[in-house]
C-alpha cells in the first residue's frame, strides 16, 4: 500500500473473492466528507421543511379562524346597522333629539377655502396660526367596537327617556275615576246654573253620577294627602300625583284609604255617596295643576259622551 493512499476491500458475496481498490487519501476523505455533508444537508432540509410545514398549517388554521370571525363580525355589524336605523326611527317617533358628536353624521361638516392664499393678505400676528379643528370620522370609518358602544349608550338613553315618560304617564290622571260602566256626567266643568241658588256660577269640577256605593278609583298613581270632611264636599279624598298635580273626590259615602297610603291607577279609594252639599249620589271630581283647577275632561281618555242633558 502506497503511502498517502487508502485501500478499500469488500466481499460482494460469501463465495466471491475479495475485491479491493485504492484511492488517494485526499480523494477518499473528500468523497466521504461530501457524502456526510449531503446527509447532514438532507437531514437539516427535512427538519426545516417539516418546521415550515407545521408553521404553514398553524398560519392557515389561524387564517381560517380569522376568516370565520371576520364573517361573524360582518354579520354583527350588519345587525348593528339595522339597529341604528331602528334607533333613529324610535328617536323620531319619541321626538327625542340626538346630540351631534364628533363622530356623528351631523358633525361631518364640509371644508373648503381658496388654495395658495397670499400671506400678505393675512394679519402678521396670525400668519403662524395652526388649524386645530380635527376632521371628524364618518360613522362607517369608526371602529366596530366604538359603533356598538355608541349604539348601546343611545339605547340606554332611549330607555331612560321611556322610563321617565312612563313614570310621568303613570302619575298623570287619564281615566274616569269610577269603576262602573253605568255612570253619566251630571254637571260639567265651567259656568252653569247653580242647582241650589238658581244663579249663574262657575263649577270647578266634574260631577259624575252613578249608583250609590259605586267604587271611586284613582285615575293615576299617587299618594293620599287628605282624607276628611268638608261643609260643601262632604266626605272627600285628595291625592297628590306629582308636585304639580292634585285630584280631589267629594260627596263620598265612605273611604277605602288612609292619609299617607300610596295608590296605583285603578285602586279603589272610596265609594260614591251623597254627603255634603249634593242633590244626589255622585262624585265631584276636581283636577288641579299648580294649584289651579282645570277641566278634568282634559285628563280623561276613556270619557263617555252620555251627559245627563245630552242623552
Amino acid at each position: 500500500m502506497k503511502a498517502g493512499t487508502v485501500t478499500v476491500m469488500w466481499l460482494p458475496s460469501a463465495r466471491s473473492r475479495p475485491r479491493m481498490f485504492s484511492s488517494p487519501g485526499v480523494v477518499f476523505y473528500g468523497v466521504l466528507a461530501l457524502v456526510a455533508a449531503s446527509w447532514v444537508s438532507l437531514a437539516v432540509s427535512g427538519y426545516l421543511a417539516y418546521t415550515y410545514y407545521r408553521e404553514y398549517r398553524a398560519i392557515r388554521q389561524e387564517h381560517e379562524v380569522l376568516a370565520r370571525k371576520a364573517s361573524q363580525l360582518d354579520a354583527v355589524m350588519e345587525k348593528v346597522r339595522h339597529l341604528q336605523k331602528d334607533e333613529a326611527l324610535i328617536r323620531d317617533f319619541l321626538g327625542l333629539e340626538k346630540e351631534a358628536s364628533a363622530d356623528s353624521p351631523e358633525a361631518f361638516l364640509g371644508q373648503g377655502g381658496v388654495p395658495g392664499v397670499d400671506l400678505s393678505t393675512i394679519a402678521p400676528e396670525d400668519t403662524a396660526a395652526q388649524s386645530t379643528v380635527q376632521v371628524p370620522q364618518r360613522p362607517a370609518d369608526r371602529p366596530a367596537v366604538a359603533q356598538v358602544e355608541a349604539l348601546a349608550d343611545s339605547v340606554q338613553e332611549i330607555l331612560a327617556y321611556i322610563k321617565e315618560r312612563r313614570e310621568r304617564w303613570d302619575h298623570t290622571p287619564s281615566i274616569v275615576p269610577v269603576k262602573a260602566s253605568d255612570y253619566w256626567i251630571s254637571s260639567g266643568f265651567g259656568w252653569r246654573v247653580n242647582p241650589f241658588t238658581g244663579g249663574r256660577d262657575f263649577h270647578n269640577g266634574l260631577d259624575i253620577a252613578g249608583r250609590p256605593g259605586t267604587p271611586i278609583i284613582a285615575p293615576a298613581d299617587g299618594t293620599v294627602v287628605k282624607v276628611g270632611r268638608d261643609k260643601y264636599l262632604g266626605r272627600y279624598v285628595q291625592l297628590r300625583h306629582s308636585p304639580s298635580c292634585v285630584t280631589i273626590y267629594g260627596h263620598l259615602s265612605r273611604f277605602n284609604v288612609q292619609r299617607g297610603d300610596r295608590v296605583r291607577r285603578g285602586d279603589v279609594i272610596a265609594f260614591m255617596g251623597n254627603t255634603g252639599l249634593s242633590t244626589g249620589h255622585h262624585v265631584h271630581y276636581i283636577v288641579k295643576i299648580n294649584g289651579k283647577a282645570v277641566n278634568p275632561t282634559h285628563y280623561i281618555l276613556n270619557m263617555k259622551t252620555n251627559y245627563a242633558w245630552g242623552g
